[in-house]
């Protein structure tokens, strides 16, 4: 059983299509942490200051109505708050905002909407907003593709720190989409959100030093990323792992803890790895 490089293009294609992590940057977070028993208490007191024009209650009043803190979950009403805090140039707001006309939460979904109002966070700062903006021209969500506007507000994002920002500036770089295809940069920008704990950062580095590309192989580097990748429940990394015990690639071979990490990305659907048992299973009976 060999890694290929296909394992990789698999990833890239999970991450599209998975589409969670643009959603889940500062989604109604709320900008303080409430006790249940002070819940009422609390959501009464930012609409008496929201409705006295504070921005900041109004951006509060709406997260407490979109995650049903201290009052019924109101999606309409998350909105109306988080347009007042938006039009008083509320960036967390703003982001809020486009959330809203993505998700269709409290109006009907409006993708161009939801770019407008990400714009308005991205242009004060906000990183959360420019990774979104990346994702929807990287994947033509509601506009046409453009992978060079996707570079440009990954990059916004990556430059100030956003993991997600510099695993895509990654892929980009992996696959030369948008850009002249460089797998040193590749590298570059998967170590970068490696490091911050992005496991599918820490899973495709591993495959880049399995195969070398970018750099000398070193199977025992690869191992290094997949561990840290399967630690955090990346079934590919696990399928990968399992591989290296099983040859003897960068860690003495052994046979247990090869079925090990099979059977952990078996259990959550890896079909290479349910495979691989199958094949143990074969070989003991023979």
């Amino acid at each position: 059983m060999n890694i290929t490089s296909k394992t990789l293009i698999l990833t890239i294609l999970l991450s599209i299509s998975g589409m969670q992590v643009y959603a889940a940057k500062s989604h109604y977070t709320p900008r303080h942490n409430v006790s249940q028993n002070n819940e009422n208490q609390a959501f009464r007191l930012m609409q008496e200051m929201a409705k006295q024009g504070d921005t900041r209650s109004q951006l509060d009043l709406g997260t407490m109505y979109a995650k049903g803190i201290g009052t019924t979950q109101d999606y309409e009403q998350a909105k109306y708050w988080f347009e007042k805090a938006a039009h008083s140039d509320n960036a967390e707001a703003q982001f809020n905002l486009g959330i809203v006309y993505y998700e269709g939460e409290g109006t009907a979904q409006d993708y161009r909407q939801a770019k407008f109002w990400w714009e308005k966070a991205a242009q004060q700062g906000n990183a959360a907003a420019a990774f979104n903006l990346g994702i929807l021209h990287y994947a033509g969500i509601g506009i046409p593709q453009d992978y060079i506007q996707a570079k440009t507000w990954f990059h916004k994002a990556a430059d100030q720190g956003e993991d997600s920002a510099q695993f895509y500036l990654g892929l980009m770089y992996y696959s030369g989409e948008g850009v002249a295809q460089d797998y040193k940069l590749a590298k570059s920008w998967f170590e970068k959100a490696a490091k911050k704990g992005n496991a599918k950062a820490q899973y495709n580095l591993g495959i880049m030093f399995a195969e070398g590309q970018g750099v000398t192989q070193n199977y025992p580097k690869a191992k290094y990323w997949y561990n840290k990748a399967a630690e955090q429940g990346n079934a590919n990394a696990q399928n990968n792992l399992g591989v290296l015990y099983e040859n003897g690639q960068g860690v003495t071979q052994n046979v247990t803890q090869a079925k090990s990490w099979f059977e952990k990305a078996a259990a959550q659907g890896n079909t290479l790895a349910q495979h691989a048992l199958e094949y143990m299973t074969q070989q003991n009976h023979n």
